[in-house]
């Protein structure tokens, strides 16, 4: 029998042994890395509008949300890199390091231009909207010298209706006395990029000498025609020119109707639906002739001249240039202002006037509008409610009868009377020694709600060379 002193002695060993083996053994677990990645983000363009969150670090496997975030004028189009897809926001799974870029582009919606109604008097679908550096467009497919007046040899419309304005255009020769140039054609975008139109361009043929270009649904089919008005050589022996008329195919082209029949020395003119019959009539001016021609519509644009709608005595039209219709009285009939050359003295003045019309001729009242001594030759019209009381002012562009320098003279309706009221609508409103004015625009040009008066001498040269006037509490403001 072994001894119980023994058995405890060998029992407290195997305690000790154990005890030791047990502080040998790691016992510790190793511990994982967690990778992580990089996301980096950006936006394009960069005014297009922004993209959240901003770059970061993530844990692999951890879902990221990201959105684009659009500024005003643009829509979001995508994302490009490695997410891809027109989601927004979107959601990707973060495994690797990721570049992803947000894609913007323009609102085209928004830069749509207002479809005009065609039917209504050509003053109404006169546009103010001067391509920046058309000239340098146009000389790509004509490289010569010679004129290209906005509203005489160019012009805004919307020809195809998609919501961009589209530009046409002719050149002057004004060293031929039959030297007529195509009639280029270019089509608006969403970029603001003017696209040659192959369709049209080169296929007509413009004026020798062009003074207006007027904008209306001469043909009733819903779309715009062109209306162009010349006169011709200007030397001796003068021999005058007939109008040109581009009628829409409604496909986006044009058919020609050259008006042969009626050649004369035209200044300018104007167009609209004088008797409510539901087409466009025209009248032309001659200035230096002392004559008129008033073309009456059957309604699918075929022209016939008929003077005794505007049974006028020939002192009235005597040096008139050019004309405008317009419901000054807002009486639901057209009046016609006729104007150009008021003479350089008492003894020789010629009134511009205005002819009230009835819905049948323009045999009413005809009234007079101030004179302005030394600025007797009347250049353009423009109309507008300018102290917002219901009743529409006249803005008027003169210039001296030697072509030196600016006046801009506002006249209001009081009691039925034209009167001057210059001061009260407009500061700064002449400048002697600057250059002549050729044409005069109100409205909402940047489409801002900021009404605005711009007029220049050549913004063909330099867009930004435009006189600037801004309606501020019922008076047109200087800019510039």
């Amino acid at each position: 029998m072994k001894s119980p002193i023994l058995r405890l002695f060998v029992l407290l060993l195997l305690i000790v042994g154990c005890s030791k083996d047990s502080d040998t053994t790691n016992t510790e677990q190793p511990i994982s890395q967690t990778k992580e990645y990089t996301l980096t983000v950006s936006n394009s363009p960069s005014e297009g509008g922004t993209v959240s969150p901003l770059n970061g670090t993530y844990d692999e496997g951890t879902v990221v949300s990201i959105e684009g975030t659009p500024l005003d004028g643009y829509l979001f189009k995508e994302w490009s890199g490695d997410v891809q897809g027109t989601d927004n926001p979107v959601s990707f799974t973060m495994d690797s390091n990721k570049n992803v870029t947000g894609v913007f582009e323009v609102d085209c919606e928004l830069l749509k231009y207002p479809l005009i109604d065609s039917k209504q008097p050509s003053y109404f679908t006169d546009i103010l909207n001067h391509p920046d550096n058309i000239n340098d467009i146009l000389r790509v497919y004509d490289d010569q010298e010679g004129g290209y007046g906005y509203g005489s040899e160019k012009i805004n419309l919307d020809y195809n209706l998609d919501g961009y304005l589209d530009f046409v255009s002719f050149r002057n020769d004004y060293d031929s006395q039959d030297n007529r140039q195509p009639i280029r054609f270019f089509k608006g975008t969403c970029s603001g990029e003017m696209i040659y139109d192959e369709l049209n361009s080169e296929k007509f043929i413009g004026l020798v000498h062009g003074r207006k270009i007027l904008v209306g649904d001469y043909n009733n089919d819903e779309f715009p025609d062109i209306f162009f008005i010349g006169h011709g050589y200007d030397k001796p022996p003068f021999p005058g020119e007939y109008p040109v008329v581009l009628f829409s195919d409604g496909e986006g082209g044009f058919d020609e109707t050259r008006l042969t029949q009626f050649v004369s020395f035209y200044h300018g003119g104007s167009s609209g639906d004088y008797d409510f019959d539901g087409d466009l009539d025209v009248v032309l001016v001659t200035g230096s002739s002392n004559t008129y021609l008033f073309l009456e519509n059957d309604g699918f644009g075929n022209f016939n001249d008929n003077t005794s709608i505007l049974p006028i005595q020939d002192e009235l039209v005597q040096s008139k240039y050019s004309s405008e219709f317009y419901d000054i009285d807002n009486d639901g009939d057209l009046e016609l202002f006729l104007f150009g050359f008021e003479g350089n003295s008492v003894d020789s003045y010629i009134p511009t006037v205005s002819i009230d019309g009835n819905g049948i001729d323009f045999s009413g009242e005809i009234k007079t509008l101030p004179k302005v001594s030394m600025w007797g030759m009347v250049l353009d019209f423009s109309f507008y409610d300018i102290d917002s009381n219901g009743t529409i002012e006249i803005l008027i562009n003169r210039t001296k009868p030697n072509y030196e320098g600016w006046y801009i003279q506002v006249v209001e309706s009081v009691n039925g009377v034209f009167v001057d009221s210059t001061e009260k609508f407009i500061s700064d409103n002449f400048n002697e020694s600057e250059n002549w004015n050729i044409w005069i625009y109100t409205g909402d040009f940047e489409r801002n709600g900021t009404i605005e008066l711009r007029n220049s001498s050549n913004p063909d040269v330099n867009h930004q060379n435009l006189l600037s006037w801004e309606l501020i509490g019922g008076k047109f403001v200087r800019k510039n």
